[in-house]
Parts: structure tokens; sequence; C-alpha cells
């Protein structure tokens, strides 16, 4: 039975609490940032240093002053230790981190760059020293009269943030013991898991690069998930552009967060570095921005780089050689005003933890993640390169695979895939038995090399488009290796907006922007025509408010703005349908493909006339109950949500905004219905658009402000303009 003991770092009573509250309306103190440090009008921090680890020392300082608590709360995610602030919702979450054990992975590759890299193992250690200098020099914010006690921040620590991202990005062995799961259950549930797979394996897919890709063997099972996977990626040839530049423009998708996911910095050592652009807190490298030379975004490459091995219980020993080891994890789970000690038990292999076990099985999680890598050396590469060589060389560094668009100052552009890929020769989206040592053999895995993996160099067509669909495809139309990737509504639509922008070779960095804010529904063009085509049939029985809102989805232009009436209707409606698959036809995942094909009277399933009624009922009833006089617009329902999850904080937050965007457009949501609101909980978390060499050519905006503490002017100074679609250093 655990046991509940006070919390000596976290005391919060109602006078303290007031405390809190009171400290943090108050104005931020002026300070005396260290020489260097130089903030412009948006907090953005330039920082100009003689050395790299002088301007690595001050980056970590001006972050410390940003977004201290923030960067604390992601290293405990890392690590396992979020139940210590949100108690128990949390502490499942707290044991998947400790199975993966980040924070060891962490030490053994910063063990490993100070032999590798002295320079970038430097930098690291000169970021922790920032961070506790400035904690040091200022003391802790007020927030921590209610939070546990900060420690001193590790270069191990920044290493762990990043391997979390690299967790945030792979994720597909979720997907596995999904379809395990409904194959095991037998009958109707694993037929309908075998066509979902077998018809996302053959799917039209869109991919990065245009011609074939010959490379690679590795023809495993594919298709996507049904998650609204994200990040869009393009890069624009200077020869179909106004002012012969070329253009990058990048957008990341991800869970929305406040303060937001991102912090944005500007760097420079003269004659060693000199990049700019946005970095996850407490990660210190640029992932996103431009150089002197040249200018990159990135998005989810999502291969396959996870694998869910079913090993026997009878067959542990013969499999590894030995017992599974146990280690105990304590967690501690706030309980009120208190907090009280859990013990987890976790089983580790020498091919990764169990996440799973029954009477039968164990079932391992073997990741790309647990090999050594030097991703860290990667990024610091490319921050401080100057050419297409110095980037390439750089790539072959990383671990999370990413896509890559690129552009550079000689007017060059090129897409590349890079990080860890293993190579196979069986199915690497299903989960595998695994009884003898003969099959565990397969998971000492060797990975692409990075010049086999796809890539292109200022291709015919002048533009390159990722957004999460397969980098390339084979001869025979199939994605070169496995993965759960986007199906190509969003590099579709983006595509043919370049080509519609570049008539005359005239695409400016404003029909970029309007690009990166296209809200246009390919999906629904697809899919809408035969469910009107159905509820039309159905209208006679319909009540007048129904009928009446089936005219307005009827002549809706697929557009999902905020002023739409047709969009919540879409939205809803689509939510509708897709709830009654998963829990009435066992569809798990794949939803596009089964949606469609039961809307055009596929035989292997169908959506009945009572089913579309009872979901047409559903929707238009929750559009009504939203709108002050009749069916609301799009973002009387459709809501951002700036909300932070710190309670001290609730007052200060932007709150519940209204926002664009829907599943599979440009400007993607997830749309998930809260209960009262389709939120916009995934999307886009920040915008840049960048012409490398071109004056005034960075364009950049986030949904918040580069500040994670209320009281500062930069805290919430960018929702407006993100929201309007401006950007910042735009001008007019």
């Amino acid at each position: 039975m655990a046991q509940s003991r006070p919390l000596a770092a976290a005391r919060p009573t109602a006078l303290l609490v007031a405390l809190i509250f009171f400290l943090l309306l108050c104005p931020l103190p002026a300070r005396a940032a260290p020489g260097g440090i130089v903030r412009d009008e948006w907090g953005v921090p330039h920082i100009t240093a003689d050395t790299i680890p002088e301007l690595f020392r001050m980056l970590g300082y001006a972050t410390a002053e940003d977004r201290l608590v923030q960067v604390d709360i992601s290293r405990r995610k890392a690590c396992g230790q979020l139940a210590e602030i949100g108690g128990e919702g949390y502490l499942r979450g707290d044991i998947e981190m400790r199975r993966l054990n980040l924070r060891k992975l962490a030490g053994r590759d910063l063990a490993r760059l100070a032999e590798t890299a002295p320079d970038a193992h430097a930098a690291l250690l000169a970021y922790a020293q920032g961070i506790n200098d400035c904690v040091a020099d200022e003391g802790l914010p007020p927030e921590y009269f209610a939070l546990p006690e900060f420690t001193p921040w590790l270069p191990e620590d920044t290493l762990a943030i990043a391997a979390l991202m690299h967790v945030y990005l792979s994720g597909d062995h979720y997907d596995e013991l999904a379809r395990l799961r409904a194959r095991r259950r037998g009958g109707d549930w694993a037929l309908m898991q075998e066509t979902l797979d077998g018809l996302a394996a053959r799917r039209e897919w869109c991919s990065a690069i245009a011609e074939p890709w010959d490379g690679l063997t590795l023809m495993s099972g594919c298709g996507d998930s049904g998650r609204v996977l994200g990040s869009n990626a393009f890069v624009v040839s200077g020869e179909l552009t106004a002012n012969g530049r070329p253009i990058v423009a990048g957008d990341p998708h991800l869970d929305v967060t406040y303060p937001g996911i991102w912090y944005e910095v500007a760097l420079e050592v003269p004659g060693e570095m000199r990049v700019r652009g946005i970095t996850v807190p407490g990660a210190a490298l640029v992932a996103m921005g431009e150089t002197a030379n040249y200018s990159w975004a990135l998005t989810a490459l999502q291969a396959d780089n996870e694998d869910i091995l079913i090993v026997p219980r009878e067959n542990v020993v013969a499999v590894f050689g030995g017992e599974l080891t146990s280690r105990e994890e304590t967690i501690r789970v706030r309980d009120g005003l208190a907090v009280r000690e859990e013990k987890a038990t976790i089983l580790d292999s020498p091919l990764g933890p169990v996440v799973e076990a029954d009477e039968d099985s164990y079932y391992i999680l073997h990741w790309a993640g647990f090999y050594p890598n030097d991703e860290a050396l990667g990024y610091f590469s490319i921050n401080c390169g100057s050419s297409l060589d110095d980037f390439q060389a750089a790539l072959t560094k990383l671990a999370t695979p990413c896509n890559f668009v690129y552009a550079d100052v000689s007017g060059n552009i090129a897409y590349f895939a890079a990080g860890l890929v293993p190579r196979r020769d069986y199915d690497g989206n299903d989960a595998r038995l695994v009884a003898t040592p003969e099959q565990a053999a397969d998971y000492h895995w060797d990975f692409v090399p990075i010049e086999e993996m796809p890539h292109a160099v200022n291709p015919p067509e002048g533009f390159l488009v990722t957004c999460n669909n397969p980098p390339a495809l084979t001869a025979c139309g199939r994605p070169v290796f496995p993965g759960n990737y986007a199906p190509g509504y969003r590099a579709r639509r983006i595509s043919e907006l370049i080509l519609e922008g570049a008539s005359g070779s005239n695409l400016t960095l404003e029909d970029v922007a309007r690009i990166q804010l296209d809200v246009h529904s390919s999906f629904a063009e697809e899919a809408l025509p035969p469910l009107l085509s159905r509820l039309r049939s159905l209208e006679g029985g319909m009540p007048g408010a129904e009928r009446k809102a089936l005219q307005v989805l009827s002549g809706w232009d697929f557009e999902e703005n905020t002023q739409s009436h047709g969009a919540p209707l879409y939205e809803l409606m689509r939510r509708e349908l897709t709830a009654s698959l998963r829990t009435a036809h066992r569809v798990s995942g794949h939803y596009d493909i089964a949606l469609l094909a039961a809307l055009q009277g596929a035989d292997w399933i169908s959506l009945s006339d009572s089913e579309l009624s009872a979901a047409w009922h559903g929707a238009v009833g929750r559009a009504l109950s939203h709108g002050r006089s009749g069916l609301p617009a799009y973002g009387e329902i459709h809501r951002l949500p700036l909300v932070s999850p710190l309670p001290f904080y609730a007052t200060q937050s932007p709150g519940m905004l209204p926002a664009s965007g829907g599943y599979r457009t440009v400007n993607v949501s997830a749309v998930r219905w809260d209960g009262a609101y389709l939120l916009k909980s995934f999307g886009p978390t920040a915008r840049l658009i960048m012409a490398p060499g071109a004056t005034g050519a960075y364009w950049s905006a986030l949904p918040g402000g580069n500040s994670g503490r209320p009281k500062s002017p930069n805290w919430a100074d960018q929702v407006a303009l993100f929201l309007a679609g401006g950007y910042k250093y735009r001008r007019r």
C-alpha cells in the first residue's frame, strides 16, 4: 500500500496560492541579461558571443529566463515525473516513460558525444550551466511555491528532451498492438483488419519525390493509421519565384500546448555559427530555420522504427539466454496537498522493455531510439553549416526519422529523408513472434545508410513537398519502406497551389503564406458527394432543422474557415460516422479508407440508413447547441485551446479561441470533440517562411508568444497575429 507524506517542495495553501497569483500579476521587473543577449520587440533573444560555449551558456540563460517552468516540466515528462505535479492521471504516462529510460539513454549518448564531438559536448555543458546560472542569479519564478524543487540542470536533461521528441515522432507500436488485438479476437474483427491493411498497402500514394525510387527493397506492409499526422514542409526553386530566390516553408503540426512547444532564437559566433529559427525549450539546438547560407524545414518521416515482439514466456531463456531482468521504479504521485509513492516493476530484455504481458507471452518494444546515436551532433552541425555538403554530412548523424527540405544562397533546392530506418526482410507493421535465438537475431538492426535514403537535388519540377506522405515510391507504386504515412491530401493540395501561384514564374512569399493558411478540404470534396446523396434520400423523414442544415451542407464550398456554416456540420458528421465505424464496424485506424468505402457502397462495409440518420441527428444537434440563432459559424464551435495545464496560469492563458482548419486540410486540425467544442488540439505550432539570400525574407509566427512568463509582454503577443495568418518580420 502506497504511503502518503507531505510534499516538501509543494505546500500550496489558500494564502500561498493567493501570493502566487499576486506575484504572477505583478509587472515583470527589469533584469540585467548577460551581455550579448538582446531581445527584439517579440521577445526573441538575439545572442552574440565570441565562442560556441559562451553562446550556448547565454542561450541556456535566456531559455531559463523565458521558459524555466516549461523546460523543467519537459524534463519531468522525459524522465517520468509528471505525476508528482499532476497526480494520478499522469501515473500511466510516467510508467511508460520509465520503461523507455530516456535519461539513461541520454547519459550514454552524452558520453559518446564527449569522444566523437568535443565541440558539441562543450556546447551542451555550457547550455546546462547557463540554465543554472540564471537560477542562481535571478532565483526561481513564483510558480515554484507550488511546484516541486528545481534540481540543477544537467546536459543529460537536454538530450533526454531531444529523445522525447523522437518518442513523439515514433509511436507505431500502438498501432501494431491494436492490429494484433483485432486479429486475435478473430471472426469479423480479424477480417476487417486484414481488409483495411490490404487496402492501405495498395492505396494510391502521393510521395515527396516524383520519380520512382529503386534504391531500396524494404517491401513490407505500409499504411496510415488514421491519425491526423502532422507537419508540412516545401521548397520552391527560384525559377518559379518572383524574386528569383528559392523559398522554404515549414509549419510543424504537433499537440497544441501553452506555452507553445517552440522557442525562437537567433544565435551568432562570428566566423563559426549564425543561425536563427525555432528550438524545443531545453533541447538547445535549432531544429528548423536558417543559417547565413541556407534554410531548412522538416516533417516527421513516419517510417516505421518500432516493432512489437511477442516472446512466449516458456521461450524467454532460449531466446535471450536468461530470464528477463526487472527494475523497480518509485514514482511520486501528487494526492491533494501531499504526495504518495507508487512502485512500478519494469521488465527489460536485451531487445527492449516489456510493454504488455499476458499469461502466455511478453510483448516487447524494440525501437531505433535504443541504439547509440549522435543526433545532437547532427543538429549542431546543421546549425554551424554553410553549404549543401555540410547539410548532407550533418544528416548522417540523425536518429529521429525526418523529411528535410532545403534551399541555399546558390539557388539549390533539395529533399532528404534522414534518421534511423531499419532494414527489414519482414513486415515491420505487424507484431511478430520471436520464439528462437535465430528469430531474435532479426532485431539486431542495421539501418539504411543516408546515401541510400530517398533524396532529390534540383528536381526538374522546381519544387518539393513533404507532408508525412511516403518519401518515395517504387516502380510499382509502393512506399520504399514501411511506415504509417499520411495519404497525400495535404501534399497534393500544396503542389496544386504552388503550380497555380508559380504560373509565369511569379510565386511570392505572400503566395507561400496563403498556401500555409489554406483550409480547402480535398478529402471533403471526395467524401461529401456520396454522403449528401445518402442524406438526401433520407430527407423526407428529417425534422425542419435538419432539412435546413442539409441545405447548408449542400451549398458548402469545402472551405474550413471560421465564417463557414458548412464546415462545422461536415466535421461533426465526419466525427459521428467515424465513431460509428469504430464502435459498430470494428474499424481500428485507416478511417479515410473505411469512411470513403462505406459512403461509396463497398460490399465489405456499409452504413445503414438508421446509422446515417442517427449521425446526422447528433451532428445537427451539437451544431445547434452552439449557434446563437440557428446554425453556428465554424469559429463558434471550433476552438484553438491556448490554455496552460497549470492552474495558476488559468486566468493568464489566452483561452479557447476561434480557429480555422480541419481534417486533412493544409492548415490542419485534429478536430477533437471535448463535449463542448471541436478542439484544434493538434495543428500548426509554428509557421516559418524563408528565402535564403533575400533581404527581409525570414517570416515567422508562433501561436502564443516567445516567453513562458505570464507577466512578460511577450507571453501572448503573437496570438492575434497567428490566428489572423500574420507573420513577424513581414515588411508591408
